[in-house]
């Protein structure tokens, strides 16, 4: 790979936006076609795209088969992890969606509601 002009991090950085590329490409389309809103679908796409065991156990394979060594090994390791990471920090952060507590609804009613959701809520119905 050095021939080709790219050093070890920048082969890291390769193989971690082909792993996010992959995962969007295939978890997306799914989410969408269980009509989940666009930042659920996004949440659900970056909490799904962390290849933790794919990428632990081939990165183990090349290791025990002499495909590898041990400075590669911790490499893939290291991006696998960071492939894991990321994606759940971006989630969390960013597209995580709000958690309602249907019993409390219910037990607040419509007046209630307008306290924990001023302006009101889209979608809902009344009681």
């Amino acid at each position: 790979m050095v021939e080709a002009g790219l050093n070890r991090q920048d082969l890291g950085k390769l193989i971690l936006a082909a792993c996010f590329v992959t995962d969007l490409g295939t978890v997306w389309p799914v989410a969408a076609a269980f009509r989940l809103p666009r930042k659920e679908r996004t949440y659900t796409t970056l909490l799904m795209a962390t290849g933790l065991t794919f990428g632990s156990i081939a990165a183990l394979f090349g290791l025990t088969h002499g495909l590898i060594d041990k400075t590669q090994h911790t490499e893939l390791v290291t991006v696998v992890l960071l492939s894991a990471f990321v994606p759940t920090l971006i989630a969390q952060q960013l597209f995580r969606p709000a958690i309602v507590d249907t019993e409390e609804e219910e037990a607040l009613g419509e007046e209630g509601l307008s306290i924990i959701h001023p302006g009101g809520r889209s979608g809902s119905h009344p009681h």
